[in-house]
């Protein structure tokens, strides 16, 4: 079982936002998703949540067409963070992440184990009394990522987590706490993850696959160290950069941008 992108293209105007796209996301792994700014990553997570239809290719969750498949169940089956976070005036941040209980007809619960789970993964405890749009950006993201990891994690079967730019408001140690948490919900929870992230090291550090994106097309899909070579970083993000090992996990690439100029 997976969720599956076979051969998506779309384009607005002459614009060809993605190319001949076949990318699968199974349960268990993580994937993170790389490439310079327009190179089709938003829109790739747009078509995988159905949010998007494709102009030509299909995506598939469990065998099934998405298209064919009803709003509800899909709520139930994967959840998507979107890159832009809408206000919410008047609502707390329990009322904001309470809307991930909404798909499996569930209300909030202190003792519901999956929303204590999630309140613990996003290190969002402390903000759930408060007023949602008096967060800052980094808190207003944790309540975000609360809101759909308690929405994956009360569903049942296969699961998927969607999200956009996850780290891009966070703290450092809070991009730490976000990525070992999609780690566990992947590999102890047995939840396909795939996230746009702009941070090379983070990527690799973490994640299982590296889909790697340029010009709407997927140039690479498979591990850190394989799919982030230097010259593909030259090409991808027009940025050379030095890779060198590890200090403490020789296996996983390190990234430094070179100077040029030196």
């Amino acid at each position: 079982m997976s969720l599956a992108a076979e051969q998506l293209g779309l384009a607005h105007g002459a614009q060809q936002r993605l190319a001949q796209v076949s990318l699968t996301v199974t349960p268990g792994e993580l994937i993170a998703v790389l490439g310079a700014n327009g190179a089709g990553k938003s829109t790739l997570l747009a078509l995988l949540a159905g949010e998007t239809l494709p102009g030509s290719g299909q995506v598939s969750l469990g065998g099934r067409p998405l298209h064919r498949q009803s709003p509800r169940l899909l709520a139930r089956q994967r959840a998507l963070l979107p890159q832009r976070l809408e206000s919410a005036p008047g609502l707390r941040a329990r009322d904001v992440i309470a809307v991930g209980l909404f798909p499996h007809d569930l209300d909030w619960n202190p003792a519901l184990p999956a929303l204590q789970r999630a309140l613990a993964l996003s290190d969002s405890l402390s903000l759930i009394d408060r007023d949602y749009d008096a967060l800052s950006g980094g808190e207003q993201a944790r309540v975000q990522l609360a809101r759909v990891f308690v929405q994956v994690l009360a569903g049942k079967g296969e699961r998927y987590l969607l999200l956009d730019e996850p780290a891009a408001a966070l703290d450092l140690a809070h991009q730490e706490t976000l990525l070992r948490a999609c780690r566990t919900l992947a590999h102890q929870d047995g939840i396909g993850v795939i996230a746009v992230l702009h941070d090379l090291n983070l990527a690799a550090r973490h994640a299982d696959r590296i889909a790697l994106f340029a010009r709407g097309r997927l140039v690479a899909d498979d591990t850190p160290a394989l799919a982030l070579t230097a010259a593909r970083i030259a090409d991808v993000f027009g940025q050379p950069v030095h890779v060198l090992a590890h200090p403490t996990r020789p296996d996983i690439p390190v990234f430094v941008p070179a100077d040029p100029d030196r």
